[in-house]
């Protein structure tokens, strides 16, 4: 009998970026405006992604932040704040003076540039 012959094996491709909603701190110590509120977003995949475009939806209509031509590295998390801007997390605020992650319970949505939800977080 004869061996079979070898197949060629492709490379494995390199994932898409897989970008998520990882946490969100929603229970700030600001007192009432809770400006430290924020939430993770992590690219967990093996590409570049970036998120001009994108949008993080904090439960209400008009709780949105739409990021900037940003580019999160594999493996890299950023957080989106409230009202605050931290340069060592990305430097992302919503910028709005108040509360806006309900402590009792509230789901947080992430967008693609196209507005197809691709994570949802729930508490």
């Amino acid at each position: 009998t004869q061996a079979p012959l070898p197949t060629d094996t492709l490379p494995p491709v390199a994932a898409p970026g897989d970008v998520y909603i990882s946490s969100i701190f929603y229970n700030g110590v600001v007192e009432q405006v809770e400006s430290d509120e924020y939430a993770v977003i992590t690219n967990r995949g093996a590409a570049v992604v970036n998120l001009a475009g994108w949008r993080l939806n904090a439960g209400e209509p008009d709780q949105n932040f739409y990021f900037p031509s940003f580019d999160l590295q594999p493996g890299q998390s950023c957080r989106v704040y409230t009202n605050e801007a931290h340069p060592e997390s990305c430097g992302l605020s919503f910028g709005i003076g108040s509360a806006i992650w309900r402590n009792s319970g509230d789901c947080g949505t992430l967008h693609d540039a196209t507005g197809a939800e691709v994570s949802r977080y729930y508490w």
